[in-house]
């Protein structure tokens, strides 16, 4: 589970777009400061619901760079700049960005509960792909940005039903380590509170309910492991699902020209099945994975910030006893 676990952190959070199928050039581009991509109403463009990095949104009509001037409404216009006209990145005022991440990998023998904080400003990153798009899925090369550390003070997330009770301190460039606790699983149900006590981050406080853990119903998963062609649609559908808790199947992978490339799928997990079509699964190498989650997510905001707080878990067999990924051949 250890290299598995480790593409789920640089693929989650993309942005997916659903509807017909479409290529797109996303360009990520830090001139003016961004406004966490264009997004159709105008508003910061967060990204995917399942909260990982800021994604650009792109905005209505052409595709615009964050950052740049907005155009007339009938481009687009720019970061922040929407099909209703609003204004550009660089002439609005600048938001803090930020993510608190909690996820629990079962694993075999070996479940563990990972803690990710990080607050941020104008992500700098200057790349420049096609972006495929299916239905509820999406695969592009991943747009890596340089976040300064901003600190927000002491945050702490805390839950009494999965004795869990971490407090992390930003160091001296104002980041975050990550942290790991070893023995300790959420399961679903626990109520976690979370609460930053404060800097250049304003204070806040919010508070999540871990998802119970979704179980697929398509197909067998002896230990786990799902088999799947790359040439075929695959079909997954699952229980448990509710309002507010989203299906995500996701995978990173190195081309051979050594582009990072990254594929995510997500619907609402009421919804109970997804496809992944074989155009985007014949884009993965031999021996290629993808990892089955289960996230509740949600953004907390203030008059200058919007963090993302995300609780992420695995989705389990049809007897509940191991996680699942999608083996490619």
């Amino acid at each position: 589970m250890g290299v598995r676990t480790s593409l789920v952190g640089a693929a989650i959070g993309f942005v997916v777009a659903c509807g017909a199928s479409r290529h797109d050039t996303l360009q990520h581009d830090a001139q003016g400061g961004d406004g966490g991509g264009g997004a159709q109403d105008g508003s910061s463009g967060l990204g995917s619901s399942s909260g990982g990095r800021t994604a650009s949104g792109g905005a209505a009509g052409t595709v615009a760079a964050a950052g740049r001037d907005g155009g007339a409404a009938s481009d687009g216009g720019g970061s922040g700049g929407a099909a209703t006209g609003g204004s550009s990145a660089g002439t609005s005022p600048t938001r803090i960005m930020g993510r608190i991440r909690l996820e629990t990998w079962l694993g075999p023998s070996d479940p563990h509960t990972d803690l990710d904080v990080n607050f941020w400003t104008n992500p700098q990153s200057s790349v420049s792909c096609t972006r495929m798009d299916v239905g509820s899925c999406s695969i592009s090369c991943e747009a890596t940005a340089s976040k300064g550390g901003l600190d927000a003070g002491r945050v702490r997330v805390h839950s009494d039903e999965a004795s869990f009770d971490v407090m992390l301190a930003p160091d001296d460039r104002s980041t975050y380590l990550s942290y790991g606790v070893r023995g300790v699983d959420f399961h679903g149900g626990e109520h976690v509170s979370i609460s930053a006590d404060g800097n250049t981050v304003p204070a806040f406080e919010d508070e999540i309910d871990y998802p119970q853990l979704l179980r697929v119903t398509s197909a067998a998963a002896p230990a786990g492991q799902l088999m799947a062609a790359s040439d075929q649609d695959l079909t997954l559908t699952w229980d448990r699902g509710i309002a507010g808790v989203d299906f995500v199947a996701t995978g990173a992978f190195i081309t051979a020209d050594r582009v990072a490339m990254s594929l995510e799928c997500s619907v609402s997990s009421e919804v109970g099945t997804l496809t992944i079509p074989a155009a985007l699964l014949s884009k993965f190498p031999p021996q290629g994975s993808i990892e089955l989650l289960t996230v509740a997510s949600h953004v907390v905001s203030g008059s200058n910030f919007d963090v993302a707080i995300t609780a992420i878990g695995e989705v389990l067999s049809t007897d509940d006893t191991y996680p699942v990924y999608i083996q490619l051949p």
